[in-house]
């Protein structure tokens, strides 16, 4: 488990920074779409955009 989470970890730090931040905002924050876009100045369209790219880093980094 703590190899995974290593992995994911790195993945999140090779991602653009608005990425990092959306998903960060997002998961560990707790903000849905619209407040991410507001308080990051983006379209919720960009913010899902950032989000499905972390998602799929993550999820590839968790594979192997």
């Amino acid at each position: 488990l703590f190899e995974r989470i290593s992995l994911i970890d790195k993945a999140l730090e090779r991602l653009h920074e608005n990425t990092r931040e959306a998903f960060l905002l997002s998961q560990i924050d707790g903000l849905r779409h619209r407040q991410i876009a507001e308080r990051m100045n983006i379209s919720p369209s960009m913010v899902r955009k950032h989000l499905t790219k972390a998602f799929t880093a993550c999820y590839l980094a968790s594979e192997g």
